[in-house]
């Protein structure tokens, strides 16, 4: 036994498990002596710590961990699958799904080739479960079903076929699934599909909430704006909505991690919620959501599935999607209930669901995007990046992959690794910034923030976050030269001095919740004086996106960090008009498709400013981005499964 554990622990000390893991492991070995049991126990609670709901039993069965890849001073060598599982099902720790024992209270559960902690193993269930039953209820018959073909008309255009059906599903089910990528319309579907639910059920009680409290306020800033576009009685029906909040306050969340105010035995007081930026959505918080969901009321949600996935365990949007079908198809059931409110020609037009159950039917996935239409360059870097699935010794599809850094012209610039990279990256970091150091006022300064930013792939590192942000400020606090009148204090001299912790025009992240001052982790702001003099922390207002910025004196702040540069993570549901985009110069499981999509897609042209916007500078080698393409999330569940059983519990 302390061999055993000893091996653990110096596994523990190389990075590969968490002493979290080993103590887990510790207790099933002391109820079992059996070494097998226990590696599988460390190995599905470490699963989780890397995203996974699960451990794919198949997956590690027969190998060695650490993988034999990684250099590891100690090694173990796991079962064939069929004596492992064999170990698991005589284990007293472990409850087999298979065996009808499920509501034993174990700390394992087994189910087919995949092992659970218990709790995860309940999340996934209780998910399930839900949606199962959201998918399957009964229509619900709109209040005002006469009007809605009319109001239809006036807030949508002819060819918005798949808003239109989003709305259709929005007014009659309990469950709606709005995924697209950026620029196809996301909120502006939303924003018509909160109108029309006030318009159509007398006082009708929706809520608006987000993963993070930055999403949240993007989800108001942008429904504020799309108001502008609706009829005056909707539009004021919208205006009237109550602010957009995180999951965690729309739920009550306590001190204590996990425990909400809000619940199955006291459940929230809403008829409707609509949830953004649904992608980053992790499997707990999204259990703790359906619990506290009364029987009767809607939920939208509203994502891009090709994004990345939650930071915690889990990919609900993508597997939802994925249990759907990945498609818009609608039943015949469905497609009545549409010709009843956009015509039978219209309707005739929808393709018909062939898939299992009426998940289908809930899910609506907008293709054409605005941003990025297929004539756009950058669109089919996109679309690029998306398609590529060859494997890497493809010469095909490196010799495809080798054209994506021109695929989009003047638009996309690649900087590779050489004697060259330094200057470009200082002249792209001296530009991108240039218009936040000559900002005067706090709200020059928001808006400069908005025109550039450096998203990295990971935090620590020269090319993490930590490094990036260490370059731009020596970058940026070097004297420039000083023009002939020596004005020191003109725009074009301006310069950073980091002399102290806060300084003027240092970007700052918000790292953590602090409703007192109502701010959220993941808030950008910046640093300014204020008229007195003293120096400010300055955030875009929370209320109407007309109101003034908020101002918070730097000694109140709560914990926050210098954002010049931020994670892809950190930067999902932002937009920048010209991004540097910094990959790690050797590979990494960390580089996937979807951290590169998200990235991409972060940018926003000014249309107003087409020459001046819409760059992007990717700074990596040819090998790693190639890699990085090629290379798909896997989050390991079983929702997809038990999301496509036709029982409803």
């Amino acid at each position: 036994m302390s061999d055993f554990f000893a091996a653990l622990r110096s596994i523990c000390s190389q990075g590969f498990l968490r002493p979290i893991d080993v103590a887990f492991a510790d207790l099933i070995y002391r109820l079992h002596n059996d070494k097998d049991v226990a590696m599988a126990a460390a190995l599905a609670s470490a699963a989780v710590a890397e995203g996974h709901v699960c451990l794919y039993l198949p997956e590690w069965a027969g190998g060695v961990f650490p993988p034999a890849e990684v250099a590891s001073e100690v090694t173990f060598h796991l079962p064939a699958l069929g004596d492992w599982k064999s170990a698991l099902y005589a284990a007293k720790a472990v409850v087999s799904y298979n065996s009808g024992k499920n509501s034993e209270i174990r700390p394992l559960v087994l189910a087919g080739d995949r092992l659970y902690l218990r709790r995860y193993w309940e999340y996934e269930q209780r998910v399930a479960a839900a949606l199962r039953r959201m998918a399957n209820a009964a229509e619900i018959p709109p209040a005002s079903l006469r009007d809605i073909p009319a109001w239809l008309d006036n807030v949508l255009a002819a060819d918005d076929k798949l808003p239109r059906l989003a709305c259709v599903i929005a007014l009659t089910r309990r469950l709606l699934v709005l995924s697209g990528g950026p620029g196809t319309g996301k909120t502006y579907t939303a924003a018509r599909i909160a109108a029309l639910l006030q318009a159509a059920y007398p006082d009708f009680c929706l809520r608006l909430a987000a993963p993070t409290g930055k999403a949240a306020n993007r989800l108001r800033e942008c429904l504020s704006q799309a108001a502008d576009d609706l009829p005056p009685a909707l539009a004021a029906k919208l205006h009237k909505l109550t602010p957009a909040v995180t999951i965690h306050r729309l739920l009550g969340a306590g001190r204590s991690r996990g425990v909400f105010h809000y619940s199955r035995h006291h459940p929230l007081p809403a008829d409707a919620v609509i949830i953004d930026e649904a992608s980053m959505l992790p499997l707990s918080l999204f259990a703790a959501l359906l619990a506290a969901l009364k029987p009767t009321a809607r939920l939208i949600l509203i994502g891009d599935h090709r994004q990345l996935a939650a930071v915690e365990a889990g990919s609900v949007l993508a597997d939802i999607c994925d249990a759907a079908g990945n498609v818009t198809a609608v039943s015949a059931s469905l497609r009545q209930t549409y010709a009843a409110m956009a015509g039978a020609e219209a309707a005739a037009q929808l393709p018909q669901s062939e898939s299992v159950g009426r998940l289908a039917d809930t899910l609506v996935i907008l293709q054409a995007s605005r941003r990025f239409p297929p004539s756009d360059p950058l669109g089919s870097l996109v679309e690029a990046v998306l398609a590529a699935n060859a494997p890497p010794e493809d010469e095909e599809a490196a010799k495809h992959l080798r054209q994506l850094s021109t695929a989009a012209g003047s638009r996309i610039h690649w900087v590779q690794d050489n004697s060259e990279a330094p200057a470009k990256i200082c002249q792209a970091i001296r530009q991108g910034y240039a218009p936040l150091l000559r900002a005067r006022t706090p709200i020059e300064a928001l808006e400069a923030m908005r025109r550039f930013r450096i998203l990295c792939a990971v935090r620590h590192g020269h090319f993490g976050v930590s490094g990036m942000n260490s370059l731009a400020v020596r970058i940026l606090s070097a004297a420039e030269e000083i023009e002939k009148d020596g004005n020191r204090d003109s725009p074009r001299n301006a310069r950073l001095l980091p002399d102290r912790r806060f300084y003027k025009h240092q970007p700052l992240m918000v790292t953590t919740n602090c409703y007192g001052l109502n701010l959220l982790n993941g808030e950008l702001g910046v640093v300014m004086p204020s008229a007195e003099g003293g120096l400010y922390a300055y955030f875009a207002p929370a209320g109407d996106v007309t109101d003034e910025p908020r101002a918070i004196p730097v000694n109140l702040l709560p914990a926050c960090e210098t954002a010049f540069a931020t994670t892809v993570h950190k930067a999902q549901g932002s937009e920048f008009e010209n991004l540097l985009i910094v990959l790690p110069f050797q590979n990494s499981p960390l580089l996937t498709k979807e951290l590169l999509y998200t990235a991409l897609t972060r940018i926003k042209p000014d249309p107003q400013r087409p020459e001046e916007t819409g760059q992007i500078i990717i700074w990596c080698s040819e090998k790693v981005f190639r890699s990085a393409v090629l290379r798909r999330t896997a989050r390991i569940s079983g929702l997809v499964a038990a999301l496509r059983q036709t029982d409803v519990e």
